[in-house]
């Protein structure tokens, strides 16, 4: 994303809040997705938590990110729509007191959500031939990656330029470590192999996906500056489930990580499904001037 004084975003804002009402889908007792959680957050959103009140709530405003369909066709995850990522979300943030806020330019975080199936068949890369940065950039041009906590950035840190690739983007194998939040646990000195073979039998399968990364609101508009403040990613497992259930178990696996800092990935079983309902309004969509405020 260019940072310039004239920053213009399409800002998905939820409105509302989740309601207490249950209502749980077929099936929702009979499975558990086994959800692997990597969570990340800055040293000064550390102390900034660490002083807050219990209670104290921040407001949040939702912003769709990049979304990867893996190889194959997924009917289900091109069925599930941006709001309905929302609606799971929306619930189990709160348990974290992050609450849909009515006006971006008084907002506390931006929230910028990926989510789809990180694939591990043979990366489009090897399919290609391409052995060398090289070569990609001859063929689709410079890559785009990276987002440290200090400078922020809305692409992910992956080495991949998406918007280059044919039709579905996908990561590929090699990538699916450092997108799925796995690399910094494989890159530990005190790794057992038995911790890095577990790892990497988990990265043998296509896993559904949804990584939230939340950006200081004021920041962006005042200064136009993406500063990252936390950043959590949450998996599993695709084989044997559809993405219209396993979002819900995600975002409810999530629940309890958000904003926080993990030295180790968190491995959460939750039932598959919608367990509440969540009425947070329509999507208001809202072109705006982040340097000015304006609409």
């Amino acid at each position: 994303m260019p940072k310039s004084n004239f920053l213009r975003l399409v800002l998905l804002m939820a409105m509302g809040v989740a309601s207490s009402s249950i209502g749980l889908s077929a099936g929702f007792f009979n499975k558990s997705a086994r959800v692997i959680v990597d969570s990340e957050a800055s040293e000064s959103y550390q102390k900034i938590q660490a002083e807050r009140a219990p209670g104290d709530i921040e407001t949040i405003h939702f912003m769709e990110g990049q979304y990867f369909g893996g190889i194959s066709k997924d009917k289900s995850l091109e069925r599930v729509t941006f709001q309905e990522i929302v609606e799971g979300l929306a619930p189990n943030l709160a348990k974290q007191n992050y609450l849909p806020g009515d006006d971006v330019r008084t907002g506390d975080l931006l929230l910028v959500v990926h989510y789809g199936v990180a694939a591990v068949d043979t990366p489009w890369d090897e399919l290609m031939g391409i052995t060398s940065q090289e070569e990609e950039e001859m063929l689709y041009g410079s890559t785009t990656s990276s987002a440290s906590y200090e400078t922020g950035g809305v692409e992910l840190g992956v080495d991949v330029n998406y918007d280059s690739r044919p039709s579905t983007p996908f990561p590929g194998a090699g990538s699916n470590a450092a997108l799925l939040g796995f690399e910094r646990q494989l890159n530990k000195r005190n790794l057992t192999r038995i911790e890095e073979f577990d790892l990497r039998t988990d990265l043998e399968d296509d896993r559904y996906f949804i990584i939230v990364m939340a950006y200081d609101c004021q920041k962006l508009l005042n200064e136009s500056e993406l500063l990252l403040q936390w950043s959590t990613r949450f998996s599993v497992r695709s084989p044997g489930t559809n993405f219209e259930e396993a979002h819900f178990a995600l975002s409810r696996a999530g629940a309890p990580y958000f904003g926080k800092h993990l030295d180790d990935l968190g491995r959460e079983k939750v039932p598959f499904g919608r367990d509440v309902e969540v009425d947070i309004g329509d999507l208001e969509v809202v072109e705006e001037d982040v340097s000015t405020g304006t609409k």
